[in-house]
């Protein structure tokens, strides 16, 4: 195996020319054909002129493929990763995501010549189209391509195809089989390049996974196994290609001689770690050690530590984390894979803590404090941070009914102010502070006590805006200090990230899930002033007039370029494309902006304790009263532009 070994590496380097994880948005890469399974070293002069590059590119989304390839630049990137000179079709027509077209095709194939004239072939796909139960595959392309061999002599494979102008959709699929005899069946072409060929980047992440899932099929149709035999171009494997091949089937089902097959096709898990059985074992057994020096700053309603096992060889770092709502957040990540990626799922431990996989990393909002900490000059880490919000803005937040509940009978505000607030050197009660009114920047707002019943009415289960908004399944409190990001990458490295945190993950309105992550990371700031190195310029000034039962405010917040930028991709990458997505259904979404507006005012109000910081305190509540007005996206966009952000035209468009 150490000669194949050699032949793959050489293939793998005059394949790709750059390396893959230059491209966050691709998660694993195949490759095969004849240059791969028919002859010694790629570089060999029998090897000349005689067969072309065939690859498989695995994207995290969909949306990630038709963004590398509709965009002309982000296309470049492809072409020369695999090497291509000269591009076939250089105006191929990609359907945007929110094409009805769209979803006809699983997708795109793309090709082109090298320097020395040899023509390089790649197909991206998404993970996504592995988690879905179906078994067709349908492929954009030029190539109008119709029949291909199948693995006997007499058998051949049909491809219907629909033309597109200059461009067809080739529709394959995973396995084709006689009508009468199932033992005759043949794996589709792209499907047997997958399979049959090598994943060169992703194998452990993603690659295993999705030829198991290929495998499986097969087995579930067939009755048995795949075996080297099952593939078109079988009778021209190398020796050296047929050993090799062979090892790499019987790794995907080692107990194949007996083993039970499973006949629903399962999709891929979006399961980013999981934790074996032997670590979990050890926790139980007190057979770990604790480590000191974690403490997270960003978690409100939970603890946590790391412990490490005592194996002598092979230790691991384990997170433990310590919820009252451990239950509920077992069974949210447990949900939440199938919908999302990045999830890690827990084990639960016999004490009732979840157990997680040490992800050697940071969460977001760490990351950009240390970025304030560090003057606000490092690029790379910037650069870090709006590729998380890209990424969270893509997988599509969401909230529930955590904001009811904190309203009911007061119970926030008498946890955190039961027993009064300072406010310029006196002691408010908290029946005062809920019946005092508001004069914020000249302008006047109601008591706490109106602002707080008018939002019980909105955010009710059972109300009028709950009910009409839209629907989706989120993850629920996925800001900042729910996201993190490989540790590398918090130094301007790898783009990893990992969503933590899933105690509220479900199907909840729209609005409301938006709202957690806009407030917290979009007013950052304001909201973590106690962890900001001196004081944060509001430009803040108040007072309490006893004659007026008012608190009066002045203040005009200072933003840096971040904050600006990591608003701009929340309204631009998440919230207009959910406007523009659900329009063609007969749903405008500015009808349910006063859901979103009240439940930032309770994001600012009740998500933390602001009891020991006067100026942290009011410029939340003040901040909260801001956004709490607006009725409609222009009136949105202005209470953002009061509170220091560039004036949002976008938001008038929507």
């Amino acid at each position: 195996m150490a000669e194949f070994s050699t032949v793959l590496q050489e293939y793998k380097e005059s394949f790709l020319q750059i390396d893959p994880s230059c491209i966050p948005e691709i998660a694993c890469v195949f490759i095969g054909g004849s240059r791969l399974y028919n002859q010694e070293h790629p570089g060999s002069s029998q090897n000349s002129g005689q067969s072309n590059y065939d690859g498989i590119i695995v994207a995290k989304s969909k949306n990630n493929i038709c963004h590398l390839i509709a965009e002309r630049r982000q296309r470049q990137r492809i072409l020369d990763l695999i090497g291509v000179e000269h591009q076939e079709h250089i105006h191929l027509k990609i359907p945007s995501p929110f094409s009805p077209l769209c979803p006809e095709f699983d997708g795109i194939q793309i090709s082109g010549s090298d320097g020395a004239n040899v023509k390089r072939s790649v197909t991206l796909l998404s993970l996504e189209y592995f988690s879905r139960n179906r078994t067709s595959l349908n492929v954009l392309s030029i190539q109008d391509r119709r029949v291909f061999d199948g693995n006997m002599p007499s058998v051949k494979l049909l491809h219907q195809v629909t033309t597109l102008g200059a461009s067809v959709i080739l529709h394959d699929q995973w396995l084709y089989t006689s009508d009468d005899d199932k033992t005759i069946s043949a794996f589709g072409a792209i499907v047997d390049l997958i399979v049959s060929g090598a994943c060169i980047y992703g194998q452990q992440s993603y690659g295993q996974d999705i030829k198991r899932i290929l495998t499986n099929h097969y087995s579930s149709v067939t009755g048995s196994f795949p075996t080297v035999s099952s593939f078109a171009k079988w009778s021209r494997f190398s020796p050296l290609y047929v050993e090799w091949l062979s090892r790499e089937l019987a790794e995907l089902h080692p107990t194949s001689s007996n083993a039970t097959i499973n006949t629903s096709s399962q999709g891929i898990e979006n399961v980013f770690l999981k934790l074996p059985d032997e670590p979990v074992r050890q926790f139980d057994e007190g057979l770990v050690s604790r480590q000191e020096g974690h403490k997270p700053q960003f978690s409100n309603n939970s603890s946590s530590y790391i412990v490490t096992t005592q194996h002598p060889l092979n230790s691991i770092n384990i997170f433990v984390k310590v919820s009252e709502y451990a239950q509920d957040e077992f069974q949210g990540a447990k949900t939440a894979s199938r919908y999302f990626p990045r999830i890690s799922v827990p084990r639960m431990a016999k004490s009732g803590e979840l157990l997680y996989p040490f992800f050697a990393g940071v969460t977001e909002s760490d990351a950009r404090l240390s970025y304030i900490r560090n003057g606000r000059q490092d690029m790379s880490m910037m650069e870090s941070l709006l590729y998380v919000e890209l990424v969270k803005a893509e997988d599509t937040l969401q909230y529930s009914e955590v904001f009811h509940d904190r309203l009911l009978d007061d119970r926030r505000m008498k946890e955190y102010y039961g027993e009064g607030i300072t406010l310029g050197g006196e002691t408010v009660s908290l029946d005062r502070l809920l019946s005092l009114r508001w004069l914020i920047n000249d302008k006047s707002y109601p008591s706490l006590r109106e602002a707080f019943d008018e939002s019980l009415t909105v955010i009710a289960p059972n109300s009028a805006h709950m009910l009409s908004c839209p629907i989706a399944f989120g993850l629920g409190d996925a800001h900042g200090g729910n996201v993190m990001l490989n540790q590398t990458n918090a130094k301007g490295g790898t783009n990893d990230v990992l969503f933590i945190d899933y105690e509220v993950a479900g199907f909840h309105p729209i609005m409301l899930d938006l709202a957690k992550p806009l407030y917290s990371d979009g007013f950052y700031e304001t909201l973590y002033q106690r962890l900001m190195p001196g004081k944060v310029d509001l430009r803040f000034k108040y007072r309490v007039s006893s004659d007026t039962d008012t608190i009066v405010i002045d203040f005009a917040p200072q933003l840096d370029s971040l904050a600006q930028a990591i608003m701009d991709i929340k309204l631009r990458y998440l919230v207009k494309p959910l406007c523009d997505e659900v329009r063609p259904l007969g749903v405008n979404l500015e009808d349910h902006v006063p859901l979103l507006s009240t439940a930032l005012f309770l994001c600012a109000t009740l998500a933390r304790n602001f009891a020991n910081s006067e100026q942290t305190f009011l410029s939340n509540f003040a901040t909260g009263f801001i956004l709490r007005e607006a009725r409609s996206w222009p009136q949105f966009a202005s209470g953002l532009e009061g509170l220091g952000f560039k004036p949002r035209n976008e938001l008038m468009r929507m």
